[in-house]
Formats: C-alpha cells, structure tokens, sequence
C-alpha cells in the first residue's frame, strides 16, 4: 500500500503564528494544545479581525467545534484512507465501513456548527461548497482547501494518494449527511450508527431495529400494517401540539409514534422517553406511557428528507455519492442508480413510501 500523509497534517494545523499578536498566538495555541472551549471563547463572533482576517477567524472556529466534536480530520483521513485499500474488504464492506467512520464522528451536535464555520469561511471569500471537488480543490489557496477538506470527505481520500482518484463532480457536503443521520434516527430511534449505515446498504438489521422501522413503515401505509405483523395503528383523539400520538402493536413489541395533519411520520429522538419531562404526556389510556420527543420543532420525513432528495441536489448528490465511494462510476450515474434504486427511475419523483420502502428493501 502506498502512504501519502503529507498534504492533511500541513493542511491541519494552525494558521502560523504572529509574534507581534500576541493574542493571535494565544488562540492558536489553546487550539494546537487542545484547549478548543477557550479558544472558541475567544473568536466568539469573530470580532478578532485586528488579528485574524475572516477566513482565518471562521476556519479556526470550525476546528474548534470539530475538536469539541472529537471530529480530527487528518486521522478520520488516515482512517477513510485504510478503508478504501483494504483489499480484505468487498466493495459493500468498504462502502459500509467508509461510512460507518464518518457517520459515527456526527453525533455530536458540535460537528454541525464546525462545517457551517468552514461554510462561512468560504462564503467569506466568495466561494460556495461546490467547488469543493478535487479537480477544483487542487487550484483553491490554502485557507480554502482547508474548509472544502473539513466540508467534504472525499476530498480527504482523494488528497492522501494519487492512486485514489474518485470522478466525483459533485461535492459531498456534510452537514446534508448529518441531516440523514439525524431523519433515519428520527424514523428508527434506537438505531446504532453501524445499524443505520447497513440499513442504508440494504444489509441485515437487529430485530429491534426492523420492528421500529416496520412500526414507521405500518403508520406510513397502513394497508401493508398487516403484511409486517403489526395490528392497525391506534392513533388517540387528544393530541400534543397539533400532532397525532399513534400505537403501533406486533405481539408483545408496541411503540409509539407522531404523525402531522396530513399524515406524515413525525421524526423523533427516541423509542420510549421518561426523561423529558415536557414531552411525558401520559392521558390514561397510554397508562402512562411517555411519547418519542419530536426532532427540532416538529420536523418530518416529508419535509427532512423526501423533499430535499426531490427539490435540493446538493442533499441528493451527498448522499448518493458517499453511499458509493467507487471510482469506476461517475458521479452522474452515481445520482442515478440511487435515485433509480429509490423510485424506480432516475427522474422519478420520491414519496414517504418510497424511501422507506428503500429503507426495508433487504430486510
């Protein structure tokens, strides 16, 4: 196997000091020790521009959520990199364990804020994200390929060894692969992250798991409720915020779930919730069973995913993208073998049904 580590580690480190600042210097040293909460402290609002300009003040801050987020670019590169020329590993298991590093290192909600600071970064310099692949990313200045690096982890395979040349035309952005992450959690709550990433590959799932997924899928389309074991949903007459709270019952495995006025699954943060206590809306009939907590204001599988696959490329080329790191394929057909394997055809129009029925393909 051949190494090229060279380029992230020079790519990752800190803007060089300035001895005649020494609050520049500080900043940059709390963040090479480590130190990311006080250094994040002290670009709050980026109103440092005496010493840092506005690119240099947005990328450092998104180094400083990734830190927090334990996010460490050059060694999830490292690891991308083992992944993808581990000749031990069929095509699937690469794919599965490319996305299983990357997915696992979003949890944290720091991660987030860290590629919208590198977003800015490049805003800052009249750039977009899109011109975050390789072909564009070799002529960027310094500062920019750092934030198209945090923002797009192709760029990191592509970067480490010139034998790995993927023909992506598309960036992979991200923030939209944290956004799918937190909607298939939101329709599976107690899915793990290498659970998700095989349920994105049509792998085996755990039989909690598929009886979660089942439960969305019965509530979703009723008419198949029956096929899947479960009874028909019991949805209660009083309501939390507007939402319907549905039972879904299989034998001695019940759950329960949020649907909005036109019947569209409510995303939610966990199975069963006795913690929150705002959301333990517990009326007699539930004997006092709490209901999942709804995902940020409400959001549902309408409007989080299945729209932003149909109406947001960038969303549609991320994901179809890093569930194929191939580079014999390009990004073209990529885009259309998933949109294909969704609904059908590679203009088709995707529904709530469709992708949960993509969700359940292999299972």
């Amino acid at each position: 196997m051949k190494w090229i580590f060279s380029i992230l580690p020079l790519l990752f480190i800190s803007c060089e000091t300035d001895t005649d600042s020494s609050k520049r210097h500080e900043i940059l040293q709390a963040i090479d020790d480590g130190n990311f909460q006080k250094a994040l402290n002290e670009l709050d609002g980026c109103e440092v521009e005496s010493y840092f300009t506005s690119e240099e003040c947005q990328i450092n801050r998104g180094m400083t959520y990734f830190g927090l987020a334990g996010y460490d670019i050059v060694s999830i590169g490292e690891e991308l990199y083992r992944a993808y020329v581990d000749d031990t590993l069929s095509e699937d298991e690469r794919d599965t364990e490319i996305m299983t590093i990357v997915f696992e290192k979003l949890k944290d909600p720091n991660a987030l804020l860290g590629v919208q600071e590198f977003k800015k970064a490049l805003g800052s310099a009249g750039y977009s994200e899109d011109i975050c692949i390789y072909n564009i990313f070799l002529s960027l200045p310094t500062l920019m390929q750092q934030s198209c690096s945090a923002i797009n982890p192709t760029l990191l395979l592509e970067s480490l060894d010139t034998d790995v040349y993927i023909t992506n035309n598309y960036s992979v952005d991200l923030e939209n692969l944290i956004s799918l992450e937190e909607s298939i959690q939101g329709v599976v709550p107690t899915i793990e992250t290498r659970d998700l990433v095989e349920m994105l590959n049509g792998d085996e799932v755990s039989e909690e798991n598929k009886n979660e997924l089942d439960a969305s899928t019965c509530l979703i389309s009723p008419n198949v409720c029956s096929s899947l074991g479960f009874s028909e949903p019991s949805c209660f007459e009083e309501k939390y915020k507007e939402l319907e709270i549905c039972l879904l019952q299989k034998g001695d495995f019940q759950t329960l779930r949020l649907r909005d006025s036109i019947g569209s699954l409510v995303l939610v943060e966990d199975s069963y919730i006795t913690h929150y206590d705002t959301v333990c809306y517990t009326p007699d009939y539930l004997n006092g069973t709490c209901f999942p907590k709804p995902v940020d204001g409400e959001q549902t599988l309408l409007t989080e995913v299945v729209d932003k696959l149909n109406e947001d490329d960038s969303y549609l080329n991320s994901i179809a993208i890093f569930s194929d790191v191939d580079d014999t394929e390009n990004s073209e057909e990529k885009v259309e073998e998933f949109k294909s394997d969704i609904c059908g055809y590679k203009d088709c129009e995707v529904t709530e049904d469709n992708l949960i029925d993509y969700l359940n393909w292999s299972i």
